[in-house]
């Protein structure tokens, strides 16, 4: 059983902690003007802050049962979470990709970037499903497709991540000399995952090229003679 002095002990420093929480949450910069080009690393960086920020706020609150200052500081927390993640988009970027999946190439340029940039933020997983399902139902110029390959790349380089799977099966819908040359190249990659990665890959790719083969011997054969 805890004595009353290691109580105080205790309470005295998630005071301290619930303190220099406050001083934290109240510097997180998320109100920051629209900057050229638009920031998604750093914007997503400063929304993960305020994410653990909101984290280290929900451990205090519940530690300080009842205490006043524990939820207002919890509440301040959310509030500043909520900004910081909004604000890691684009204004409009969400309705963009709204668009972009109803066909429309409006939003496209927007969708590429942020597939490029590859920020890590709450949601960005999600949204990144969505953009990449999206794109192998749009028409892409010649360039567009070179910036999705090396997107693609990116990923079978990168970290293992459920979204991967997203980006792979959109590789098929990219198929070309450029790309099966550097997942070739990745065979050999340094790291197990990125060589695994890129097998997956050209799977994929063979995947598709069979597919592709059997629509359109099935649409020859329906023709009539």
């Amino acid at each position: 059983m805890v004595g009353a002095g290691r109580r105080k002990a205790i309470e005295a420093r998630l005071r301290a902690e619930l303190a220099a929480l406050r001083r934290e949450v109240m510097a997180l910069r998320v109100d920051q003007p629209p900057s050229e080009p638009f920031d998604w690393l750093a914007r997503a960086e400063r929304a993960e802050q305020a994410r653990a920020s909101l984290n280290a706020a929900a451990v205090l609150r519940g530690s300080l049962p009842g205490d006043l200052e524990a939820s207002a500081v919890h509440a301040l927390a959310a509030g500043r979470c909520q900004a910081a993640i909004e604000a890691a988009y684009p204004i409009g970027f969400h309705q963009q990709l709204d668009r972009l999946q109803a066909g429309d190439r409006e939003g496209l340029p927007l969708v590429l970037a942020f597939l490029e940039a590859d920020p890590y933020v709450f949601g960005s997983g999600y949204a990144k499903e969505r953009a990449l399902r999206a794109l192998k139902r749009i028409t892409l110029t010649n360039g567009e497709v070179d910036r999705l390959r090396r997107i693609v790349i990116a990923a079978v380089e990168g970290p293992d991540q459920r979204t991967f799977h997203a980006y792979r099966r959109l590789a098929g819908h990219l198929d070309g000399q450029s790309l099966q040359d550097a997942l070739t190249d990745r065979l050999s990659h340094p790291a197990e995952r990125g060589r695994r990665h890129a097998r997956w890959v050209r799977e994929s790719l063979e995947q598709h090229r069979r597919t592709e083969q059997g629509r359109r011997a099935k649409a020859t054969a329906a023709r009539p003679s």
